[in-house]
Formats: C-alpha cells, sequence, structure tokens
C-alpha cells in the first residue's frame, strides 16, 4: 500500500507468491507459465510461435495448443526418434499421454507424433467415442476427445485442411464431423444438448488460424450455428422429415445422425426389380449439371422406383471416400412430394432422415415435366446446411442433351 493509495507488487513479492503457488501445486504453475508463452523447461517460446500478424500488420496472440504446434513445427528435425511410431499413436496412447503428462508436455508430445501423418484413423476414432459419450461430457474419455480436436486442428503441416475438413465435415458411420453431428442435433429435443455442447467447442477450435481460415471458406457447413438459422429449412428441415411417409420419429444417432425409426409405410416403397424396370419408354439415365457441390454431377443410372416413380444413382468420391447420391422423389409427412438429391445409407430405402440431403426441388415445380418418372429441369434448390453449394443443378434425361430434345422427353 503506497501513501497515495495506490497498491504495487514489487519483484520480490511476485517471486514469492509464485513460490507459494509452485509449493501448493506445481502443475498449475506450469500450466500458468504454457498459456503465457513458455516451454516446460521454462525457457520463452519464439515470437513466431506467439504471435502472427493480420492483415493490417496488428499482432496477435497464438492459443497456446497452437503456439505449441508452431514450435514443434519449426524443431521438427530434432525429433528423430518419433519417425517410426505411427502404430502407437491411437486413442489409448494419446489418454496415457494426457492424463500422466503436464498439459505443455502432452501437447508437444502428441503434435510430434502426429506431425505429417495420416491420422484419419484416429480422427475417426476420437469423433466416434465423443458421439457416443455425448451423455457424459465430464468424463476423461470426452474431455481427451476434446484435447485430441484441439491438437489436430493446430498441427501446420500438409495434412492440416485435409484434417480439419474430416473433423468438423466427416459423415463417414457413426463418426459425424462436428459441423455435421452439430447441424443433424441442433433441431431435435432429445440431442439439442450435443449440438450446444459442439456450438461451445467451436467456438475455441476457431480460434486456431486453420480453423478459421477453413470456416472462413466453407460457410455453407456453419448456417445452422447462427441464432437465426435455429428455424425450419424452406425446402423443410431434415428433422422435420422425420419418418417421411408416416410422421413417426423416435430418435436414434445412427450411421448418419439421423433417425433410424421411421415406421416405413411398405405402399411408398418399390422393388429395385419391379416389371417398370424393363419398359423401353423409361427414362434409364439422368444428367445433373452445374451444382455448386461438384461431386454431385454427372449421371445417374436408373435402379428401380421409389415413391412409385424411378429413382437414380451415381457413385462419386465425397469427404476422401466412395458414397452412392441419390437421385428420388418420396412422399413428406404433410403429403407433398419432392425430389431430392442425397447420400442414401448402404441397405436403406431413400426418404428418410438417415439421409443426406443436398439438393431438392418442392412440388410447385413438378408441373413443368409430363413423365412423373422424370424429375424437374430447374427450380432445385441447394440445401446449405447438409453442404450443398449453391448453384443449384439442372437435371434432365441423358438423352435430351441436344437441343430441341426437350418435349421429345417430357417436359413442356
Amino acid at each position: 500500500q503506497q501513501p497515495d493509495g495506490n497498491q504495487l507488487l514489487y519483484l520480490d513479492g511476485f517471486l514469492e507468491f509464485y513460490r507459494t503457488a509452485a509449493q501448493a501445486n506445481e502443475l498449475e504453475v506450469r500450466e500458468h507459465f504454457h498459456v503465457l508463452g513458455y516451454r516446460p523447461n521454462l525457457t520463452r517460446l519464439s515470437d513466431e510461435a506467439r504471435f502472427y500478424s493480420d492483415e493490417s500488420g496488428e499482432k496477435h496472440h497464438n492459443y497456446p495448443i497452437e503456439a505449441i504446434a508452431i514450435e514443434v513445427a519449426r524443431y521438427r528435425s530434432a525429433l528423430p526418434l518419433l519417425e517410426t511410431t505411427e502404430l502407437l499413436f491411437n486413442l489409448n496412447f494419446a489418454h496415457h499421454i494426457i492424463h500422466s503428462c503436464p498439459n505443455p508436455v502432452a501437447y508437444t508430445l502428441l503434435v510430434a507424433f502426429a506431425f505429417g501423418r495420416d491420422t484419419r484413423r484416429i480422427i475417426h476414432d476420437a469423433l466416434k467415442l465423443y458421439q457416443d459419450n455425448r451423455q457424459h461430457w465430464d468424463n476423461d474419455w470426452s474431455q481427451m476427445c476434446t484435447t485430441v480436436f484441439m491438437i489436430l486442428a493446430a498441427i501446420p503441416d500438409e495434412w492440416q485442411k485435409d484434417r480439419i475438413n474430416m473433423l468438423l465435415t466427416s459423415d463417414h458411420n457413426s463418426a459425424l464431423g462436428l459441423l455435421r453431428a452439430g447441424n443433424t442435433c441442433h433441431n431435435t429435443r432429445e440431442h439439442h444438448h450435443y449440438a450446444e455442447k459442439i456450438l461451445e467447442l467451436m467456438k475455441t477450435l476457431k480460434k486456431f488460424r486453420g480453423v478459421s481460415n477453413w470456416m472462413a471458406e466453407n460457410r455453407v457447413f456453419q448456417e445452422w450455428m447462427q441464432p437465426q438459422q435455429r428455424r425450419m429449412n424452406p425446402l423443410q428441415s431434415r428433422n422435420d422429415h422425420s419418418g417421411r411417409r408416416d410422421g413417426h420419429h423416435n430418435m436414434h444417432v445412427n450411421a448418419h445422425g439421423h433417425s433410424d425409426s421411421e415406421g416405413v409405410n411398405e405402399s411408398d416403397i418399390d422393388s429395385d426389380d419391379d416389371d417398370s424396370a424393363f419398359d423401353e419408354n423409361l427414362v434409364k439415365e439422368m444428367t445433373v449439371e452445374g451444382a455448386g457441390l461438384r461431386e454431385i454431377n454427372g449421371t445417374y443410372a436408373r435402379i428401380g422406383q421409389n415413391d412409385n416413380v424411378s429413382k437414380f444413382m451415381r457413385t462419386s468420391r465425397y469427404n476422401g471416400r466412395s458414397v452412392d447420391f441419390m437421385l428420388f422423389r418420396c412422399k413428406l409427412t404433410d403429403g407433398t412430394r419432392r425430389w431430392y438429391i442425397s447420400i442414401v445409407p448402404e441397405n436403406a430405402h431413400p426418404g428418410t432422415t438417415q439421409d443426406i440431403d443436398f439438393y431438392a426441388v418442392g412440388p410447385s415445380q413438378q408441373h413443368s415435366v409430363l413423365d412423373p418418372n422424370i424429375p424437374p429441369r430447374d427450380g432445385w434448390m441447394a440445401i446449405p446446411s447438409n453442404g450443398g453449394g449453391g448453384p443449384a443443378p439442372q437435371v434432365y434425361p441423358k438423352e435430351s442433351n441436344v437441343v430441341g430434345d426437350d418435349n421429345e422427353m417430357g417436359y413442356l
């Protein structure tokens, strides 16, 4: 206390404070030094690791885990013993490191193990474990998954963008990417808390420059995060399609994070081997072109019927794996019928909330075709919350690829 009423902390008092704090809880003190930009040996991280400059030249602090990742990248050549340990890098190993070392040491080791490596397996396993533990956020495994997500997102190597893309948008069975899972769950009462938890995690991940840059380039995956998007999609939200055929809704997260208890009405489902498949007048192939999601574009072959009209399929690569895109019509719970371009889970009927819809067209556009087996050419709308980016596609029979053939193929 100074005569003028101000309080000052002198060097001796500062050192005494830290001496006492370290004797009481050394790990906590080391964590404080880590946040302040110190290495485990109490030397200062380089300025390159601690700071970055924005477009205006103003300096900002890197997030502590990202600072460690940058530091490890800078001195990667000094860690030759880690080159042959790729098989060790799994969730059990990460759990052991995280819970047996001080945080700065654990982060440094895990960044060094993951740097420059294909980490798709551990990302998949961590996403699956995180989803499986969505009712138990405070257990060690859920917290470990969060740490793994941050570490893998922070590593500035040639795989960083691919890791972030998988971490946020993976549609693999039972291991949905964080943004995709949040979009799936945010409008459902049963799993709304899961979306809110993901939203909190994304606030932290957005502090990482790699994640921030990725999100700036992929805004279509983030609309569900905005308050104004907590409402129905103009084409009905995915969860409003619950049991598109009869309105049943028993939410259970499955391979694609949607309901698998649809109460399917068999009258709306047609066999892939129905007799009409031999009708020579039916269109056998459809062309989809001009979609903002390029993987959608191409030729779709007729594979049977759904909702008493033809359905078409195209196999393509999406998010690094082979998937079947389906072009089909289905009946919604409000009695209307819509055409969709979606990923339909293997061995599942199209038109359930298990689908991942990218583009759709409403009933108001379906008057533009005379043949009900043919989807409309125009009037399609993107479903950006699932990744269907603009522009929307045009859809037409492959044989009508010649100007003037529209009427012959059933278009007005």
